[in-house]
Protein backbone atom coordinates (compact mmCIF):
# COMPACT_ATOMS: atom_id res chain seq x y z
CA UNK A 1 0.00 0.00 0.00
CA UNK A 2 0.87 3.60 -0.55
CA UNK A 3 2.67 5.65 2.40
CA UNK A 4 0.47 7.88 4.51
CA UNK A 5 1.10 11.97 2.99
CA UNK A 6 0.39 15.23 4.07
CA UNK A 7 -2.99 16.40 4.59
CA UNK A 8 -2.92 18.96 2.60
CA UNK A 9 -1.34 16.61 -0.52
CA UNK A 10 -4.20 14.21 0.40
CA UNK A 11 -7.08 16.48 -0.19
CA UNK A 12 -5.65 18.23 -3.12
CA UNK A 13 -5.61 15.03 -4.24
CA UNK A 14 -9.02 13.88 -3.70
CA UNK A 15 -10.37 17.42 -5.39
CA UNK A 16 -11.96 18.39 -1.98
CA UNK A 17 -10.89 21.99 -2.21
CA UNK A 18 -11.90 22.89 0.97
CA UNK A 19 -9.41 21.84 4.38
CA UNK A 20 -12.32 21.96 6.34
CA UNK A 21 -14.88 19.31 5.28
CA UNK A 22 -18.29 20.25 7.49
CA UNK A 23 -21.45 17.89 8.45
CA UNK A 24 -25.34 19.30 8.18
CA UNK A 25 -27.55 18.28 11.00
CA UNK A 26 -30.77 16.51 8.96
CA UNK A 27 -32.40 13.25 9.74
CA UNK A 28 -33.11 9.92 7.36
CA UNK A 29 -36.35 10.25 5.83
CA UNK A 30 -38.50 7.29 6.27
CA UNK A 31 -38.56 4.42 3.82
CA UNK A 32 -38.10 5.18 0.32
CA UNK A 33 -39.61 8.63 0.68
CA UNK A 34 -37.42 11.58 -0.28
CA UNK A 35 -38.02 14.91 1.51
CA UNK A 36 -36.96 18.05 -0.50
CA UNK A 37 -37.29 21.17 2.19
CA UNK A 38 -38.01 24.48 1.28
CA UNK A 39 -35.02 26.52 -0.58
CA UNK A 40 -34.73 29.70 1.12
CA UNK A 41 -32.33 31.23 -1.95
CA UNK A 42 -34.92 31.52 -4.67
CA UNK A 43 -33.35 28.22 -6.62
CA UNK A 44 -35.91 26.04 -7.26
CA UNK A 45 -35.39 22.20 -8.18
CA UNK A 46 -37.21 20.65 -10.80
CA UNK A 47 -40.16 18.62 -9.12
CA UNK A 48 -39.55 15.55 -11.57
CA UNK A 49 -40.95 12.24 -10.51
CA UNK A 50 -37.58 11.52 -10.08
CA UNK A 51 -37.17 13.89 -7.13
CA UNK A 52 -39.10 11.67 -4.84
CA UNK A 53 -37.23 8.14 -5.09
CA UNK A 54 -33.88 9.00 -3.21
CA UNK A 55 -34.03 7.86 0.10
CA UNK A 56 -32.10 11.08 1.25
CA UNK A 57 -33.60 14.46 3.01
CA UNK A 58 -32.03 17.49 1.65
CA UNK A 59 -30.63 20.25 4.38
CA UNK A 60 -32.36 23.68 4.08
CA UNK A 61 -30.28 26.16 2.04
CA UNK A 62 -28.47 23.46 0.38
CA UNK A 63 -29.11 24.96 -3.22
CA UNK A 64 -27.35 24.58 -6.81
CA UNK A 65 -24.18 25.54 -7.36
CA UNK A 66 -23.06 27.02 -10.50
CA UNK A 67 -23.06 24.00 -12.44
CA UNK A 68 -26.86 23.29 -13.40
CA UNK A 69 -28.51 19.88 -13.81
CA UNK A 70 -27.90 17.84 -16.64
CA UNK A 71 -30.96 16.92 -18.32
CA UNK A 72 -29.14 13.79 -20.09
CA UNK A 73 -28.89 11.08 -20.65
CA UNK A 74 -31.66 9.42 -18.61
CA UNK A 75 -31.50 5.95 -18.29
CA UNK A 76 -34.38 5.26 -16.01
CA UNK A 77 -37.33 7.53 -17.45
CA UNK A 78 -39.41 7.80 -13.79
CA UNK A 79 -37.82 7.69 -10.47
CA UNK A 80 -36.72 3.83 -8.97
CA UNK A 81 -37.90 3.07 -5.47
CA UNK A 82 -34.97 2.34 -2.97
CA UNK A 83 -33.40 -0.88 -3.81
CA UNK A 84 -34.47 -0.88 -7.13
CA UNK A 85 -30.92 0.16 -8.06
CA UNK A 86 -29.28 -3.24 -7.04
CA UNK A 87 -32.16 -5.34 -7.34
CA UNK A 88 -31.34 -7.92 -9.48
CA UNK A 89 -27.73 -8.45 -7.69
CA UNK A 90 -30.10 -9.02 -4.43
CA UNK A 91 -32.18 -11.40 -6.08
CA UNK A 92 -29.23 -13.28 -7.35
CA UNK A 93 -27.86 -13.69 -3.66
CA UNK A 94 -31.38 -14.31 -1.84
CA UNK A 95 -32.50 -16.81 -4.59
CA UNK A 96 -28.84 -18.90 -4.59
CA UNK A 97 -29.77 -22.01 -3.00
CA UNK A 98 -27.41 -24.82 -1.71
CA UNK A 99 -28.01 -27.18 -5.13
CA UNK A 100 -27.75 -24.04 -7.23
CA UNK A 101 -25.51 -21.56 -6.25
CA UNK A 102 -25.70 -18.22 -8.12
CA UNK A 103 -22.65 -16.60 -9.34
CA UNK A 104 -22.72 -13.27 -8.48
CA UNK A 105 -19.89 -10.43 -9.37
CA UNK A 106 -19.08 -7.00 -7.01
CA UNK A 107 -16.65 -4.89 -7.88
CA UNK A 108 -15.39 -2.01 -5.58
CA UNK A 109 -14.62 1.09 -7.46
CA UNK A 110 -13.40 4.31 -6.24
CA UNK A 111 -10.50 6.32 -4.99
CA UNK A 112 -8.55 5.81 -1.28
CA UNK A 113 -11.42 6.01 0.35
CA UNK A 114 -12.53 2.44 -1.28
CA UNK A 115 -8.85 1.32 -0.74
CA UNK A 116 -9.18 1.58 3.13
CA UNK A 117 -5.53 1.80 3.36
CA UNK A 118 -4.96 2.69 6.73
CA UNK A 119 -7.35 -0.36 8.01
CA UNK A 120 -5.64 -3.04 6.37
CA UNK A 121 -6.26 -5.57 6.39
CA UNK A 122 -9.86 -4.74 7.65
CA UNK A 123 -10.90 -2.45 5.10
CA UNK A 124 -14.40 -1.64 4.91
CA UNK A 125 -14.91 -3.55 1.43
CA UNK A 126 -13.52 -6.62 3.20
CA UNK A 127 -16.18 -6.54 5.99
CA UNK A 128 -19.24 -6.03 3.26
CA UNK A 129 -17.95 -9.15 1.58
CA UNK A 130 -17.61 -11.34 4.95
CA UNK A 131 -20.95 -9.66 5.50
CA UNK A 132 -22.72 -10.65 2.24
CA UNK A 133 -21.16 -13.95 2.53
CA UNK A 134 -22.78 -14.19 5.57
CA UNK A 135 -26.46 -12.98 5.21
CA UNK A 136 -26.72 -15.13 1.89
CA UNK A 137 -24.27 -18.30 2.33
CA UNK A 138 -25.48 -20.36 -0.68
CA UNK A 139 -24.69 -17.58 -3.34
CA UNK A 140 -21.20 -18.20 -5.30
CA UNK A 141 -19.88 -14.45 -4.60
CA UNK A 142 -17.00 -12.96 -6.88
CA UNK A 143 -15.67 -9.42 -5.52
CA UNK A 144 -12.53 -7.17 -6.85
CA UNK A 145 -11.53 -4.01 -5.58
CA UNK A 146 -9.94 -2.34 -8.12
CA UNK A 147 -10.26 1.70 -6.65
CA UNK A 148 -7.03 3.59 -7.44
CA UNK A 149 -6.33 6.13 -4.68
CA UNK A 150 -6.53 9.60 -5.87
CA UNK A 151 -7.67 9.49 -9.50
CA UNK A 152 -11.08 11.39 -9.80
CA UNK A 153 -14.22 10.42 -12.05
CA UNK A 154 -11.86 11.30 -15.29
CA UNK A 155 -9.00 9.81 -14.45
CA UNK A 156 -10.96 6.53 -13.29
CA UNK A 157 -12.28 6.44 -17.19
CA UNK A 158 -9.16 5.48 -18.40
CA UNK A 159 -9.22 1.95 -16.47
CA UNK A 160 -12.52 1.20 -16.00
CA UNK A 161 -12.52 0.64 -19.91
CA UNK A 162 -10.01 -2.19 -18.97
CA UNK A 163 -11.68 -2.86 -15.82
CA UNK A 164 -15.52 -3.02 -16.59
CA UNK A 165 -15.20 -5.42 -19.52
CA UNK A 166 -12.52 -7.47 -18.36
CA UNK A 167 -14.60 -8.04 -14.99
CA UNK A 168 -18.31 -7.22 -16.14
CA UNK A 169 -19.83 -7.31 -12.66
CA UNK A 170 -22.99 -7.46 -11.50
CA UNK A 171 -23.19 -4.39 -9.15
CA UNK A 172 -20.51 -1.58 -8.57
CA UNK A 173 -20.04 0.30 -5.25
CA UNK A 174 -18.61 3.05 -6.11
CA UNK A 175 -17.04 6.22 -3.86
CA UNK A 176 -15.22 8.96 -5.87
CA UNK A 177 -14.52 12.63 -5.31
CA UNK A 178 -15.07 13.49 -8.60
CA UNK A 179 -16.42 16.80 -10.34
CA UNK A 180 -20.51 16.55 -11.50
CA UNK A 181 -20.17 16.63 -15.10
CA UNK A 182 -16.94 13.81 -15.16
CA UNK A 183 -19.09 11.46 -12.98
CA UNK A 184 -21.97 11.44 -15.79
CA UNK A 185 -19.25 10.91 -18.05
CA UNK A 186 -18.14 8.21 -16.61
CA UNK A 187 -21.83 6.99 -16.08
CA UNK A 188 -22.68 7.06 -19.42
CA UNK A 189 -19.91 4.76 -20.68
CA UNK A 190 -20.77 1.97 -17.57
CA UNK A 191 -24.62 2.21 -18.37
CA UNK A 192 -23.44 2.35 -22.18
CA UNK A 193 -21.16 -1.05 -22.17
CA UNK A 194 -22.23 -2.88 -18.90
CA UNK A 195 -25.38 -4.07 -17.22
CA UNK A 196 -23.57 -3.82 -13.66
CA UNK A 197 -26.13 -1.88 -11.24
CA UNK A 198 -24.18 0.69 -9.67
CA UNK A 199 -24.30 2.02 -5.61
CA UNK A 200 -23.38 5.75 -5.42
CA UNK A 201 -21.85 6.93 -2.70
CA UNK A 202 -22.34 10.44 -1.75
CA UNK A 203 -19.67 11.60 0.56
CA UNK A 204 -18.74 10.79 4.25
CA UNK A 205 -18.21 13.77 6.70
CA UNK A 206 -15.09 14.33 7.20
CA UNK A 207 -13.09 17.08 9.49
CA UNK A 208 -14.16 18.19 12.71
CA UNK A 209 -17.29 20.19 12.15
CA UNK A 210 -20.87 19.12 12.90
CA UNK A 211 -23.27 22.42 11.68
CA UNK A 212 -24.23 22.52 7.99
CA UNK A 213 -22.33 25.20 6.06
CA UNK A 214 -24.40 25.11 2.72
CA UNK A 215 -21.81 27.02 0.84
CA UNK A 216 -19.47 23.93 1.00
CA UNK A 217 -19.29 22.14 -2.49
CA UNK A 218 -19.20 18.91 -0.74
CA UNK A 219 -22.66 19.66 0.75
CA UNK A 220 -24.15 20.31 -3.01
CA UNK A 221 -22.38 17.47 -4.31
CA UNK A 222 -23.81 14.90 -1.71
CA UNK A 223 -27.56 16.38 -1.49
CA UNK A 224 -28.45 17.43 -4.57
CA UNK A 225 -25.76 16.61 -7.86
CA UNK A 226 -24.82 12.75 -7.12
CA UNK A 227 -28.68 12.03 -5.91
CA UNK A 228 -29.35 13.36 -9.13
CA UNK A 229 -26.96 11.32 -11.12
CA UNK A 230 -28.24 8.17 -9.03
CA UNK A 231 -31.68 9.08 -10.42
CA UNK A 232 -31.13 9.29 -13.90
CA UNK A 233 -28.76 6.64 -14.19
CA UNK A 234 -31.14 4.16 -12.18
CA UNK A 235 -28.44 3.89 -9.85
CA UNK A 236 -28.63 2.94 -5.72
CA UNK A 237 -27.78 6.00 -4.08
CA UNK A 238 -25.96 4.92 -0.49
CA UNK A 239 -26.67 7.91 1.52
CA UNK A 240 -23.55 8.02 3.83
CA UNK A 241 -23.41 11.51 4.49
CA UNK A 242 -26.81 11.40 6.58
CA UNK A 243 -26.39 8.56 8.69
CA UNK A 244 -22.52 9.04 9.47
CA UNK A 245 -23.66 12.86 10.91
CA UNK A 246 -26.69 11.72 12.80
CA UNK A 247 -24.77 8.84 14.79
CA UNK A 248 -21.63 11.09 15.41
CA UNK A 249 -23.42 13.62 16.92
CA UNK A 250 -25.84 10.97 18.73
CA UNK A 251 -22.71 9.31 20.03
CA UNK A 252 -20.02 11.86 20.10
CA UNK A 253 -17.02 9.75 18.98
CA UNK A 254 -14.13 11.20 18.81
CA UNK A 255 -13.48 12.67 15.29
CA UNK A 256 -9.69 10.85 15.50
CA UNK A 257 -11.18 7.54 15.41
CA UNK A 258 -13.52 8.55 12.26
CA UNK A 259 -10.97 9.85 10.25
CA UNK A 260 -7.13 9.64 9.71
CA UNK A 261 -6.64 13.23 8.56
CA UNK A 262 -9.97 14.70 8.22
CA UNK A 263 -10.69 12.50 5.31
CA UNK A 264 -9.45 8.69 4.72
CA UNK A 265 -11.16 6.46 7.59
CA UNK A 266 -10.36 5.57 10.77
CA UNK A 267 -10.98 2.44 12.47
CA UNK A 268 -14.23 2.99 13.74
CA UNK A 269 -15.48 5.32 10.23
CA UNK A 270 -14.41 2.52 8.65
CA UNK A 271 -16.55 0.28 10.09
CA UNK A 272 -19.38 2.90 9.92
CA UNK A 273 -18.81 2.82 6.04
CA UNK A 274 -19.04 -0.80 5.82
CA UNK A 275 -22.53 -0.60 7.75
CA UNK A 276 -24.12 2.09 6.01
CA UNK A 277 -23.44 -0.32 2.50
CA UNK A 278 -24.78 -3.16 4.15
CA UNK A 279 -28.16 -1.01 4.86
CA UNK A 280 -28.29 -1.38 0.78
CA UNK A 281 -27.68 -4.36 0.38
CA UNK A 282 -30.55 -6.65 1.99
CA UNK A 283 -32.76 -8.44 -0.33
CA UNK A 284 -36.67 -6.68 -0.38
CA UNK A 285 -39.33 -8.80 -1.74
CA UNK A 286 -41.57 -5.71 -2.96
CA UNK A 287 -38.97 -4.59 -4.54
CA UNK A 288 -39.17 -5.40 -8.90
CA UNK A 289 -36.37 -7.15 -9.67
CA UNK A 290 -34.42 -5.47 -12.73
CA UNK A 291 -36.41 -2.45 -13.54
CA UNK A 292 -34.55 -1.37 -16.36
CA UNK A 293 -34.59 -5.26 -18.13
CA UNK A 294 -30.88 -5.34 -18.88
CA UNK A 295 -30.59 -9.20 -18.06
CA UNK A 296 -32.50 -11.68 -19.90
CA UNK A 297 -32.07 -15.85 -18.81
CA UNK A 298 -33.55 -18.04 -22.13
CA UNK A 299 -34.05 -22.13 -21.23
CA UNK A 300 -32.64 -24.13 -23.44
CA UNK A 301 -35.88 -26.85 -24.23
CA UNK A 302 -38.47 -24.29 -23.06
CA UNK A 303 -37.67 -20.67 -24.45
CA UNK A 304 -35.01 -21.77 -26.98
CA UNK A 305 -34.41 -25.34 -28.70
CA UNK A 306 -32.25 -27.40 -30.81
CA UNK A 307 -33.29 -28.15 -34.77
CA UNK A 308 -31.08 -30.96 -35.52
CA UNK A 309 -27.52 -29.63 -35.06
CA UNK A 310 -28.32 -25.97 -34.49
CA UNK A 311 -29.64 -23.83 -31.84
CA UNK A 312 -30.18 -20.36 -32.96
CA UNK A 313 -31.59 -17.40 -30.66
CA UNK A 314 -32.55 -13.57 -31.83
CA UNK A 315 -31.44 -11.50 -29.06
CA UNK A 316 -30.21 -8.00 -27.73
CA UNK A 317 -27.51 -6.95 -26.12
CA UNK A 318 -23.49 -6.30 -26.10
CA UNK A 319 -22.96 -10.00 -24.36
CA UNK A 320 -24.24 -13.28 -24.50
CA UNK A 321 -23.11 -16.24 -22.48
CA UNK A 322 -23.91 -20.09 -21.83
CA UNK A 323 -24.68 -22.33 -19.02
CA UNK A 324 -23.52 -26.12 -18.88
CA UNK A 325 -25.57 -28.81 -16.97
CA UNK A 326 -24.66 -28.83 -13.99
CA UNK A 327 -21.39 -31.84 -13.39
CA UNK A 328 -21.49 -32.31 -17.25
CA UNK A 329 -17.95 -33.24 -19.26
CA UNK A 330 -17.77 -30.67 -21.54
CA UNK A 331 -15.72 -33.18 -23.45
CA UNK A 332 -19.20 -35.06 -25.08
CA UNK A 333 -19.88 -32.56 -27.28
CA UNK A 334 -18.77 -29.26 -29.54
CA UNK A 335 -20.29 -26.54 -31.34
CA UNK A 336 -18.69 -24.02 -33.60
CA UNK A 337 -20.42 -20.43 -32.28
CA UNK A 338 -21.50 -17.53 -34.83
CA UNK A 339 -22.87 -14.32 -34.11
CA UNK A 340 -24.53 -12.48 -36.85
CA UNK A 341 -22.48 -15.31 -39.14
CA UNK A 342 -19.57 -14.11 -37.95
CA UNK A 343 -17.24 -15.90 -35.29
CA UNK A 344 -17.37 -13.45 -32.00
CA UNK A 345 -13.19 -12.99 -32.70
CA UNK A 346 -14.04 -10.77 -35.72
CA UNK A 347 -15.79 -7.94 -33.25
CA UNK A 348 -13.24 -5.44 -32.83
CA UNK A 349 -14.32 -5.10 -29.38
CA UNK A 350 -14.91 -8.68 -27.66
CA UNK A 351 -10.71 -8.09 -26.51
CA UNK A 352 -9.84 -6.00 -23.39
CA UNK A 353 -6.28 -5.18 -22.15
CA UNK A 354 -5.21 -5.79 -19.01
CA UNK A 355 -3.94 -3.39 -16.95
CA UNK A 356 0.21 -2.89 -17.56
CA UNK A 357 2.12 -4.09 -14.64
CA UNK A 358 -0.74 -5.16 -12.40
CA UNK A 359 0.18 -6.77 -8.99
CA UNK A 360 -2.01 -7.56 -6.46
CA UNK A 361 0.23 -6.40 -3.81
CA UNK A 362 1.09 -3.19 -5.07
CA UNK A 363 -1.23 0.06 -5.52
CA UNK A 364 -1.54 0.41 -8.92
CA UNK A 365 -0.50 2.63 -10.32
CA UNK A 366 1.32 4.35 -8.00
CA UNK A 367 3.79 1.86 -7.08
CA UNK A 368 4.46 0.78 -10.81
CA UNK A 369 4.31 3.99 -12.53
CA UNK A 370 2.49 2.44 -15.40
CA UNK A 371 0.16 4.01 -18.10
CA UNK A 372 -3.29 4.77 -16.12
CA UNK A 373 -5.14 3.29 -19.65
CA UNK A 374 -4.22 1.91 -23.00
CA UNK A 375 -6.97 1.21 -25.55
CA UNK A 376 -7.97 -0.39 -28.59
CA UNK A 377 -8.32 0.83 -32.21
CA UNK A 378 -8.98 -2.00 -33.89
CA UNK A 379 -9.13 -5.44 -34.11
CA UNK A 380 -6.53 -7.04 -31.68
CA UNK A 381 -4.18 -10.27 -32.08
CA UNK A 382 -4.13 -12.14 -28.78
CA UNK A 383 -0.43 -11.37 -27.80
CA UNK A 384 1.27 -10.06 -24.73
CA UNK A 385 3.01 -6.36 -25.40
CA UNK A 386 5.98 -4.59 -23.98
CA UNK A 387 6.53 -0.81 -23.15
CA UNK A 388 10.15 -0.07 -22.77
CA UNK A 389 11.06 3.38 -21.19
CA UNK A 390 13.94 5.18 -23.72
CA UNK A 391 14.11 8.83 -21.63
CA UNK A 392 12.10 10.36 -18.87
CA UNK A 393 12.97 13.98 -17.46
CA UNK A 394 10.71 14.61 -14.24
CA UNK A 395 10.62 18.62 -13.44
CA UNK A 396 11.20 19.92 -10.15
CA UNK A 397 7.73 21.58 -9.90
CA UNK A 398 4.52 19.72 -10.04
CA UNK A 399 3.74 19.34 -14.05
CA UNK A 400 3.23 16.58 -16.74
CA UNK A 401 6.45 14.66 -16.80
CA UNK A 402 8.73 14.55 -20.17
CA UNK A 403 8.97 10.72 -21.01
CA UNK A 404 9.87 8.82 -24.54
CA UNK A 405 9.29 4.75 -25.11
CA UNK A 406 8.82 1.62 -27.56
CA UNK A 407 5.58 -0.62 -27.49
CA UNK A 408 6.46 -4.11 -29.29
CA UNK A 409 3.56 -7.38 -29.11
CA UNK A 410 4.57 -10.88 -29.11
CA UNK A 411 2.93 -11.02 -32.71
CA UNK A 412 2.57 -7.50 -33.80
CA UNK A 413 6.96 -7.33 -33.23
CA UNK A 414 7.82 -3.47 -33.05
CA UNK A 415 5.42 -1.61 -33.75
CA UNK A 416 6.16 2.26 -32.62
CA UNK A 417 7.61 4.81 -30.77
CA UNK A 418 5.88 7.52 -28.78
CA UNK A 419 6.08 9.90 -25.92
CA UNK A 420 4.03 10.64 -22.70
CA UNK A 421 3.25 14.15 -23.86
CA UNK A 422 1.10 13.18 -26.72
CA UNK A 423 -1.44 10.53 -27.43
CA UNK A 424 0.13 7.76 -29.38
CA UNK A 425 -1.56 5.27 -31.93
CA UNK A 426 0.46 2.17 -32.74
CA UNK A 427 1.70 1.13 -36.38
CA UNK A 428 -0.61 -1.44 -36.29
CA UNK A 429 -3.26 0.59 -34.56
CA UNK A 430 -3.90 -2.31 -32.06
CA UNK A 431 -2.33 -0.08 -29.43
CA UNK A 432 -3.65 3.29 -27.89
CA UNK A 433 -2.28 5.23 -25.27
CA UNK A 434 -3.90 9.08 -24.50
CA UNK A 435 -1.13 11.29 -23.00
CA UNK A 436 -3.40 11.26 -19.83
CA UNK A 437 -2.27 7.82 -18.87
CA UNK A 438 0.76 9.41 -17.79
CA UNK A 439 -0.18 12.81 -15.88
CA UNK A 440 -0.02 10.78 -12.35
CA UNK A 441 4.26 9.65 -12.61
CA UNK A 442 4.92 13.18 -11.01
CA UNK A 443 3.14 12.68 -8.00
CA UNK A 444 4.14 9.06 -8.38
CA UNK A 445 7.27 9.54 -7.72
CA UNK A 446 7.31 12.83 -5.23
CA UNK A 447 3.99 12.92 -3.25
CA UNK A 448 2.34 9.44 -3.43
CA UNK A 449 4.86 5.92 -3.76
CA UNK A 450 8.10 7.58 -4.87
CA UNK A 451 8.51 5.44 -7.90
CA UNK A 452 10.44 6.53 -9.71
CA UNK A 453 10.53 5.42 -13.33
CA UNK A 454 14.28 5.10 -15.18
CA UNK A 455 15.40 4.22 -18.38
CA UNK A 456 14.96 0.98 -19.17
CA UNK A 457 12.34 0.23 -17.60
CA UNK A 458 8.94 -2.39 -19.00
CA UNK A 459 5.95 -2.48 -18.75
CA UNK A 460 3.71 -5.66 -19.56
CA UNK A 461 0.25 -6.55 -20.64
CA UNK A 462 -1.76 -8.50 -22.47
CA UNK A 463 -4.63 -9.09 -24.83
CA UNK A 464 -7.59 -10.90 -23.22
CA UNK A 465 -10.29 -12.56 -25.20
CA UNK A 466 -13.79 -11.79 -24.72
CA UNK A 467 -15.37 -14.48 -26.71
CA UNK A 468 -15.41 -17.96 -27.91
CA UNK A 469 -15.61 -19.24 -31.78
CA UNK A 470 -16.34 -22.32 -30.27
CA UNK A 471 -18.12 -24.44 -27.34
CA UNK A 472 -16.98 -25.53 -25.10
CA UNK A 473 -13.44 -23.41 -24.79
CA UNK A 474 -11.39 -26.42 -23.53
CA UNK A 475 -11.93 -29.99 -22.08
CA UNK A 476 -12.43 -29.97 -18.31
CA UNK A 477 -15.10 -31.48 -15.98
CA UNK A 478 -16.98 -29.37 -13.66
CA UNK A 479 -16.58 -30.84 -10.45
CA UNK A 480 -18.94 -28.63 -7.99
CA UNK A 481 -22.49 -29.41 -9.36
CA UNK A 482 -24.00 -26.48 -6.86
CA UNK A 483 -22.14 -23.78 -8.28
CA UNK A 484 -23.01 -22.22 -12.14
CA UNK A 485 -20.56 -22.87 -15.36
CA UNK A 486 -21.14 -20.06 -17.56
CA UNK A 487 -18.82 -19.89 -20.60
CA UNK A 488 -18.72 -16.61 -22.47
CA UNK A 489 -19.53 -16.43 -26.04
CA UNK A 490 -19.14 -12.92 -27.18
CA UNK A 491 -18.86 -9.36 -25.09
CA UNK A 492 -18.32 -5.87 -26.49
CA UNK A 493 -20.61 -6.49 -29.34
CA UNK A 494 -22.57 -3.47 -30.43
CA UNK A 495 -25.88 -3.23 -28.29
CA UNK A 496 -28.05 -4.03 -30.55
CA UNK A 497 -29.65 -6.76 -32.49
CA UNK A 498 -28.17 -9.84 -33.41
CA UNK A 499 -28.47 -13.61 -33.82
CA UNK A 500 -26.34 -16.37 -32.11
CA UNK A 501 -26.03 -19.64 -34.38
CA UNK A 502 -24.64 -23.07 -31.96
CA UNK A 503 -23.89 -25.80 -34.46
CA UNK A 504 -22.68 -29.08 -33.30
CA UNK A 505 -19.71 -30.77 -34.97
CA UNK A 506 -20.73 -34.24 -34.22
CA UNK A 507 -24.05 -35.99 -33.03
CA UNK A 508 -24.34 -34.83 -29.61
CA UNK A 509 -25.47 -31.73 -28.66
CA UNK A 510 -23.75 -29.71 -26.02
CA UNK A 511 -25.31 -30.02 -22.88
CA UNK A 512 -26.66 -26.19 -22.54
CA UNK A 513 -29.17 -25.72 -20.00
CA UNK A 514 -29.55 -21.62 -19.75
CA UNK A 515 -28.49 -18.74 -22.44
CA UNK A 516 -28.40 -15.30 -21.22
CA UNK A 517 -27.95 -12.46 -22.39
CA UNK A 518 -27.11 -8.62 -20.93
CA UNK A 519 -28.48 -4.99 -22.58
CA UNK A 520 -27.31 -2.37 -21.26
CA UNK A 521 -29.96 0.14 -20.95
CA UNK A 522 -28.13 2.96 -23.07
CA UNK A 523 -27.19 2.75 -26.66
CA UNK A 524 -29.78 0.71 -26.76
Amino acid sequence: MSQPVPRWIVIAICTLAPLSITCATANRGPGATVTHTTHTHGIAVDPSPRDSCQNIVVPPDVVLGAQPLLKTPVVAPRCLPAGAGVSRTLNLLQSSTPQRRHRVRILYYGQSITRDGFNAPNEWFRNVTKWLQEKYPNADIETQMLAVGGFDAKAMQGPSRMDLPAFYPDLILWQNYGQYPDMDETLTWWRTHTTAEIGIHNWHCGGSEKQLNSNKRIERMAYIYIPDLAGRFGAELIDLRTPWRKRRNERNTPQKQLTNDEVHLGPVGSQWYAEFNEDHLTYDPKVQVDPLNTVRTFVVGKDVEWNSKTLKLSFQGNRIEVLAQAASTSAAAMADVRIDGKRPSAFANAYVFSRPNADIDHDWPWQTSAPAAIDIATTPLLEDWTLTIHSIVYPKKRFNVACTFSVSGSLSHEDGNGSCEKDFVSKSGRVVIPSSAWTHLWDAKNVNSKKTLVVGDKFRWKVMPLHSDTYPTATKVTTDPTREHWTLLASGLPNGNHTLELTTTGSIQPRITEIRVYRPPLGR
